[in-house]
């Protein structure tokens, strides 16, 4: 029991950790630091029910060996969804600052 509770807090420290390292590209990148600190939060809380509901089906069907296999399953599968994402970030260009209106071009 207290192996299974250990995968949801390992869940959550990945996600802090995630999120401070997805904020920080996202200010270096240009874009809202916001928006970048909820991804990994809203991807541990989807891992999560995932998670649950997983042992809740398991526990009928199969051993605990099964369902521990299941939550290590889940969590290998939300660390490589969030190396995707960073990879992704990483690859995309700088934003540009639209906070300045363009000067027209002189029709002459």
């Amino acid at each position: 029991m207290w192996y299974l509770l250990s995968l949801y807090v390992l869940l959550l420290v990945i996600a802090w950790i995630a999120s401070l390292r997805f904020a920080k590209l996202a200010e270096k990148k240009g874009y809202r630091r916001d928006k970048a600190l909820k991804y990994p939060w809203i991807l541990a809380v989807c891992s999560a029910m995932l998670m649950m509901f997983g042992q809740t089906v398991l526990s009928y069907f199969v051993s605990m060996w099964a369902i521990h296999a299941w939550s290590i399953f889940v969590v290998a599968l939300f660390l490589s969804v969030l190396y995707k994402a960073y990879k992704n970030m990483l690859a995309a260009p700088v934003a540009q600052n639209h906070s300045q209106p363009e000067e027209p071009a002189d029709a002459e």
